[in-house]
């Protein structure tokens, strides 16, 4: 099963107005999507995590080892690596506070 972390990634991926460009191919944000959770799916136990997930899965093509990068709006380019750290590092900060009850 995703990890909530992992799903959390792929959620923001999907939603956003991202372009993945990987191997010279520009794909929009839902097939990005698409095509990481694919890959994590046939990846098995070789990942375990959002953290390895993005090193190993998400960062560069297995076939060609460049790297994947993505374009959201008009801002330039950036490692995919680099944008999925970022999310992840807010991931606590997106998540609603427990609150503890009295008694």
């Amino acid at each position: 099963t995703i990890d909530a972390e992992l799903e959390f990634l792929l959620d923001a991926v999907e939603q956003s107005d991202c372009t993945l460009t990987r191997n010279g191919s520009e794909h929009p944000a839902a097939a990005a999507a698409a095509h990481l959770r694919l890959t994590y799916q046939r990846a098995g136990s070789w990942v375990k995590g959002a953290g390895q997930f993005i090193e190993r899965l998400a960062s560069r093509s297995s076939m060609s080892g460049k790297p994947y990068t993505l374009q959201c709006g008009e801002a330039l380019p950036m490692p995919t690596q680099q944008w999925l750290q970022d999310k992840l590092a807010g991931y606590g900060a997106a998540s609603p506070p427990v609150r503890k009850t009295a008694g």
